[in-house]
């Protein structure tokens, strides 16, 4: 007599057999991971039986979602609690960057500097700016003519921001040596190049397809 378990195996066997390159298969009852010896070109994958090639190109389109929401979530917390440190000066997340990046550079900046160092648009940045000017944060009154550059009310102010974004990276480090921190930094920055380059690259074959 042909046990449950039996019959199930014999049912999924023709799967197999008339299966295309690529496929997923659910597990039917009494199939079992030993069986998939005599298939070296298969997987067991959260209950599926997948072709090793399909596996490769789930993982694939994995790692993209896991790499594109932990940006997009870290860059979306990280505008979070800038917006919040900056409450109780009636400031919004885009002058944080700016009154930084100012006390880095005491000699001052232009307005396309602190666009290019901030990746902001050249309107959005004067606009942060002239409300820094008119609370008394920078100097000029006419960013054109000079490069931007603290008042001593801003110097207090950009010495705070600097001092609350210290606290931010020692609590998003917590749990990490200063190796790992280390290697993290290194690691995103090769990605960052890499994701640079290939957009290069596509703007040029882009370029390229408009001329053709």
């Amino acid at each position: 007599m042909t046990s449950p378990a039996s019959a199930a195996d014999e049912d999924a066997a023709p799967c197999f057999a008339s299966a295309p390159d690529c496929l997923i298969l659910p597990l039917k009852r009494g199939f079992f991971c030993a069986d998939l010896i005599d298939m070296p070109n298969f997987l067991v994958y959260n209950g599926r039986v997948v072709e090793k090639s399909t596996m490769e190109n789930m993982m694939q389109q994995d790692v993209f979602e896991q790499f594109s929401l932990l940006i997009l979530k870290m860059s979306k917390v990280v505008q979070k609690i800038k917006a919040l440190e900056m409450v109780p000066f009636d400031l919004k997340a885009v002058h944080v960057m700016i009154l930084y990046l100012l006390r880095m550079h005491r000699e001052g900046l232009s307005v396309s500097e602190l666009c290019r160092q901030t990746l902001d648009d050249k309107a959005a940045v004067s606009r942060a700016v002239a409300v820094l000017r008119e609370r008394g944060y920078v100097v000029p009154d006419d960013a054109r003519l000079s490069p931007v550059r603290l008042t001593k009310e801003g110097e207090e102010l950009a010495a705070y921001i600097t001092g609350r974004a210290a606290c931010a990276v020692s609590e998003g480090g917590v749990g990490l040596s200063d190796e790992e921190r280390t290697r993290f930094f290194s690691v995103m920055e090769t990605i960052c190049n890499n994701l640079e380059k290939y957009q290069k690259k596509l703007l040029k074959e882009s370029s390229i397809r408009e001329e053709l």
